[in-house]
């Protein structure tokens, strides 16, 4: 580099080729986080057995109570205490995000639309009241 300008040049010929090399590692980046999707599922999964939903506590109870009553009274009624104590424990965690995730697809559409239901049912009624 003998000129201003070979100067000039070779700081255009690096941030050009910083530009690639930053592209390279977004785009290798990118595919780290695509290889990871299934070790993240799998996590979630694993968090999802040991931690109790908590969003719905109506679940949580409801889960619960069967739980207690089906799974340890019927279900593993003859089996040991250890088994008695450890799967109930999980299927009632795995049971309550399950239930949710299931609740907010289709549960609260159902409510909501079982609420409109009543309160048109209402509106009719008292508009009949008022006619007559």
């Amino acid at each position: 580099m003998e000129t201003y300008k070979d100067l000039l040049a070779e700081k255009a010929k690096l941030e050009s080729a910083l530009a690639f090399k930053k592209a390279l590692i977004r785009q290798d980046v990118e595919g780290l986080k695509d290889q990871f999707i299934p070790v993240s599922h799998a996590f979630t999964t694993i968090v999802q057995f040991f931690a109790p939903d908590k969003k719905n506590p109506l679940v949580s109870a409801g889960v619960n109570f069967a739980g207690d009553v089906l799974l340890k009274k019927f279900i593993l009624a003859r089996t040991g205490w250890l088994t008695k104590l450890i799967v109930p424990y999980f299927v009632k965690n795995y049971s309550t995000h399950v239930i949710n995730k299931n609740l907010n697809k289709n549960g609260t559409n159902f409510l909501h639309k079982l609420g409109d239901r009543l309160k048109g049912e209402n509106k009719n009624t008292r508009t009949l009241v008022t006619e007559l």
